[in-house]
């Protein structure tokens, strides 16, 4: 309560004795805001205006104060620095005002843990460096000079890119010498995968092999559809023939004629040899329909045995090694072209 009542005569005092103050400048009229503010304890404010009348004309009675509020809002390294500011001020002056601010610093330094961090230069020669006192980063602004914690044992800890983190313990309200940790070693770069291990005998076939036999199964699939249909035309083919003829031979007996059975068509003989002869004449034409599907079928399957068996035969042998192909080299593949109205083989590649 003392300290507080010290404080507001002190301000007083400075608003009745500092010229700056008495006029109506905009630092006189910042401070008497700010005083009136500070005794109506809203210190936000008060800090505020207290900020803009030493930023117009800094002097003893408006630094001190604002110190006096940035210290009641718990803002304490900015409030020693505005101490020291009156009391600097007041020592370069003359003015018997330095002892009342000299004895605010030593008592905020003495009711406060803290510890003092003085800066090696090569912090300010490296560029990123973090410091962090008991876990929490210090201001860059504030690094040189006192950083107020709780604790009375206090960690430091510096890092920057590059470099190794260093740690440094410091005692209560003791100096401790800040600086960048060794570089960090740099890495060897990683060695280049090494090649998959090349194909042998116990190996497996390459994709090449595979294509040329699907292309052979594809293709003898093929031929082996066209073999079964022309298979069933010639069975049925001889057995109905062989009906027609015996058909043939009834109805000429009959006096019938050799394309068509004449007679009475309910008779047995007659209907019997009319259907004969209309049942192999309906697998001819059937035959006939069916001709350039199954020829189709059958050269396509055949070509396709002929390709896969080129493109099997000429893959690269899985027990030897596989390497890359130099740049310039031949490289050729053969395709099947099967189409609506062509077919064939394609040879494609880089000649």
């Amino acid at each position: 309560m003392r300290r507080r009542l010290a404080v507001l005569v002190l301000g007083a005092a400075l608003a009745s004795s500092s010229p700056a103050l008495a006029d109506s400048t905009e630092a006189g009229r910042a401070f008497d805001e700010g005083r009136k503010l500070r005794d109506q304890r809203d210190f936000e404010k008060a800090a505020a205006a207290f900020e803009r009348s030493v930023a117009a004309e800094p002097s003893i009675g408006a630094y001190y104060n604002l110190a006096f509020s940035y210290e009641q809002l718990g803002r304490t390294r900015d409030a020693l620095d505005a101490y020291r500011k009156s009391q600097k001020l007041a020592k370069d002056k003359g003015d018997p005002r330095e002892k009342e601010a000299s004895e605010a610093v030593s008592k905020l330094l003495d009711t406060h843990n803290y510890v003092t961090l003085v800066i090696s230069d090569d912090v300010d020669r490296t560029a990123g460096v973090r410091v962090a006192v008991d876990g929490e980063a210090v201001p860059p602004k504030q690094l040189k000079g006192e950083v107020f914690r709780s604790g009375t044992q206090h960690q430091v800890v510096v890092t920057a890119p590059g470099r190794k983190e260093r740690r440094i313990a410091g005692a209560n309200k003791q100096p401790v010498t800040v600086s960048v940790g060794e570089v960090e070693p740099i890495s060897p770069p990683s060695p280049p995968p090494s090649p998959p291990p090349a194909e042998t005998s116990s190996g497996g076939w390459g994709w090449q092999k595979w294509t040329g036999a699907g292309m052979i199964g594809a293709g003898a699939g093929g031929v082996a559809f066209s073999l079964i249909r022309i298979f069933s035309y010639l069975s049925d083919e001889s057995s109905l023939d062989s009906a027609r003829r015996e058909a043939i031979k009834n109805c000429v007996e009959g006096g019938g004629r050799i394309s068509k059975c004449d007679g009475d068509a309910n008779s047995p003989r007659v209907r019997t040899a009319n259907e004969a002869i209309n049942a192999w004449n309906a697998n001819e034409q059937s035959a006939k329909d069916g001709a350039p599907l199954t020829i189709g079928v059958g050269v396509v399957g055949v070509l396709l045995i002929g390709g896969g068996i080129y493109v099997f035969a000429s893959a690269p042998s899985a027990s030897t090694e596989q390497g890359p192909p130099p740049p310039n080299a031949l490289r050729m593949h053969v395709v099947p072209q099967v189409g609506a109205r062509d077919t064939g083989l394609s040879v494609v590649g880089t000649f």
